[in-house]
């Protein structure tokens, strides 16, 4: 009885979590390898040249971003450590007379006069930034996320005009009881009663910035947020169904309100969704980079962490084959964003460590409506579901060692 209570708990926090990153990143259901395409070695070549040439520091890039566009987006796949270590030495580096604010999608609006007070506390208080998290998610408990609030806290401190942002809302999962509920367009638009996460994304953003024109916004989210020039066709037929009317992501949604030059984004060299392929996911620009990273730590150049323009004209003769998005199409990189950060060979990458006793006798009560398919708290330990989590980071860390 206990073992089928722990894989029926085990199995909920996976479909939390797939709802979080709209994927199945951690390969449950299937243990093969990420496809990666073949490119000739001219087109190799080309990319190796312009890695070595026209290359910039990854985080002076992302700080030139900031400072000349009214948002930036850097995408992560999650649950790496190495992106959120980057994000957290981006922060460190923003210019105290630059007024910014940083936009987490781990964090809820509604908590945003919380997150001004947290920040701005002399003393730093991580059970505050905990709860704070946990409101927004209580599978994601991993203590390099708190450690973004924490590095936003300490930049205030040093007297930057800094502020963090929550940027999703709570969807209420108590009515997700089935598979077949996730189908249902009357339940699913009162789970989201205000609308897809991406458009509620954007428009907080336009908010916060109609009322404050001065500021930069830099966000850290979840990739599918970047896809401003991708359309996923069985996703936009799929929400339609479901009665949603904005299928735009919150990219594209800010290019045509602030125009290309306005809106800068940025993806990792990392993992990236891919729900056609048995694996979920694949390489970022169809293994492109990644071959281009692996040669070059052959020959023990190690240059990292750097930023490439997308945009270069010396790319523009290169194409994808991204069958998600307009199937049987090829893509330019231009189309997959503006700039991508490497932080070297994805199967190097380690993954983000467990806070332990995140869920709490105290907060386990709140789990029902966070978690679809959890109806009765009362059918889970919190340390059935703090091993969970645990074994979620663990497992991705599996993962990450097939790409090569």
């Amino acid at each position: 009885m206990k073992l089928q209570r722990n894989r029926t708990i085990a199995f909920t926090i996976i479909f939390a979590m797939a709802i979080i990153l709209f994927i199945d990143p951690f390969n449950f259901f299937n243990q093969k390898r990420p496809p990666r395409l073949d490119f000739d070695q001219q087109q190799l070549d080309l990319v190796r040249a312009v890695v070595l040439e026209e290359a910039k520091p990854a985080i002076e890039s992302v700080i030139d971003a900031l400072k000349t566009n009214k948002v930036t987006m850097i995408g992560e796949t999650g649950l790496i450590r190495d992106e959120v270590n980057f994000f957290i030495k981006v922060i460190s580096q923003i210019p105290n007379d630059a007024p910014s604010s940083i936009g987490l999608d781990t964090l809820l609006v509604s908590d945003n006069e919380e997150l001004s007070m947290l920040i701005d506390n002399p003393v730093w208080d991580e059970s505050v930034a905990r709860s704070l998290f946990f409101n927004n998610s209580p599978v994601w408990g991993y203590q390099e996320y708190i450690n973004i609030a924490k590095a936003v806290w300490e930049k205030r401190q040093s007297g930057a005009d800094l502020r963090l942002l929550g940027l999703s809302y709570s969807a209420d999962f108590s009515l997700i009881k089935t598979n077949e509920d996730f189908r249902n367009p009357t339940i699913i638009r009162t789970v989201w009663p205000l609308g897809l996460p991406d458009s509620f994304m954007a428009s907080e953003i336009q908010s916060h910035l109609d009322q404050e024109p001065e500021r930069r916004v830099l966000v850290f989210c979840q990739k599918p947020y970047l896809f401003a020039y991708l359309f996923n066709l069985g996703f936009e037929a799929e929400m339609s169904r479901l009665g949603f009317t904005e299928l735009r992501h919150c990219a594209q949604i800010l290019k045509e309100r602030y125009g290309d030059a306005s809106v800068h984004l940025v993806h990792f060299n990392s993992p990236w969704p891919f729900k056609s392929s048995d694996f979920g996911l694949s390489y970022f620009a169809d293994g492109l980079f990644e071959k281009v990273v692996e040669s070059l730590e052959l020959g023990d150049t190690n240059p990292w962490p750097l930023a490439i323009d997308l945009g270069s004209k010396r790319l523009d003769s290169i194409t994808l084959s991204l069958h998600d998005f307009d199937p049987g199409k090829k893509t330019k990189l231009s189309q997959l964003g503006d700039s991508v950060v490497i932080l070297g060979s994805v199967r190097k990458f380690t993954t983000v460590a467990a806070i332990d006793n995140f869920i709490t006798t105290s907060n386990i009560s709140e789990l029902a409506k966070r978690i679809p398919g959890l109806s009765n708290p009362n059918e889970a330990t919190p340390a059935d579901l703090n091993n969970s989590i645990r074994s979620a980071s663990a497992d991705f860390q599996q993962v990450l060692s097939e790409f090569r």
